[in-house]
């Protein structure tokens, strides 16, 4: 009879410890409110530092200086490459973990088409530029799409900020 208690002791002591493991766990989660500003911050951060990067890119490209317009893409691109980093290494809320995931396979793809807009501008090809940035638009919408209701709004691919 011994053996029994101690078997169903060791049973309500190993049940307790899963349910507190459990409980613990739900608490640490990261509710989509919470990604969001954390995510945001980043975002903010980010927009500010390529709008600083950005600024005068269109007068120079009109006034025939794409080598300079060239140096400011690349480094716009460096930037978004690094913050998109910082975003992914947050704590996704579980619920929205397939959906994060998407989010930033649409994204990654921008900071090529960044370094790509770079390197046509080098070699001044003005009207290859201007593709690639429709298509960074387009893919940066369609990235767009993925998070539709989350509440973004720095983190949302909007070309027309960067004059």
């Amino acid at each position: 009879m011994g053996s029994m208690r101690r078997n169903s002791l060791k049973a309500a002591v190993l049940g307790t410890m899963a349910l507190l493991v459990v409980v613990s766990s739900a608490q640490a989660e990261t509710t989509r409110d919470q990604y969001v500003v954390q995510a945001e911050a980043i975002c903010k951060q980010n927009l500010k530092q390529n709008s600083k990067i950005l600024k005068g890119v269109r007068a120079q490209i009109k006034k025939g200086k794409t080598k300079k317009a060239s140096v400011k893409f690349k480094k716009a691109g460096k930037a978004f490459g690094a913050a998109l980093n910082r975003v992914q290494a947050l704590e996704e809320p579980v619920a929205d973990g397939a959906t994060l995931s998407t989010w930033m396979v649409k994204l990654r793809p921008l900071v090529g088409g960044l370094m790509r807009i770079s390197k046509a501008l080098k070699k001044n090809k003005i009207n290859s530029a201007q593709r690639l940035a429709v298509k960074l638009q387009n893919k940066g919408q369609q990235a767009n799409n993925v998070v539709v209701g989350y509440g973004f709004s720095a983190c949302l691919i909007r070309p027309g900020r960067f004059q």
